[in-house]
């Protein structure tokens, strides 16, 4: 499997739609096999304006088991936000490689 062969997983999760049951397993399948994960919600432009301040905290409650990962709104026809990608993806690999000593 691929994941397993990766050191980064990127998660993308359509903000159009609620979170799925899919979506969870996937979330899960990535955090059981220990890797670093970024979590993308495409099509943020579809989201009215009214509604994206009670989706992100809809997420926020969603994604508790995954607060960790670093998470990307963006929208790919537009290429909104799609600058704060890599970013993200630097973040968690920096993340996933440190080692906190237990004291």
């Amino acid at each position: 499997m691929a994941l397993e062969r990766s050191e980064v997983a990127v998660a993308l999760i359509d903000a159009a739609q609620p979170l799925g049951e899919q979506d969870v397993r996937i979330l899960n399948m990535v955090s059981q096999a220990g890797r670093a994960l970024v979590i993308v919600f495409n099509k943020w432009d579809l989201v009215d304006s009214e509604r994206r301040g009670l989706l992100e905290r809809e997420i926020d409650l969603d994604l508790g088991p995954w607060s960790w990962a670093p998470r990307v709104n963006l929208s790919a026809p537009t290429k909104w936000h799609v600058n704060r990608l890599a970013g993200a993806v630097e973040r968690s690999l920096t993340n996933w490689d440190r080692r906190i000593t237990t004291g």
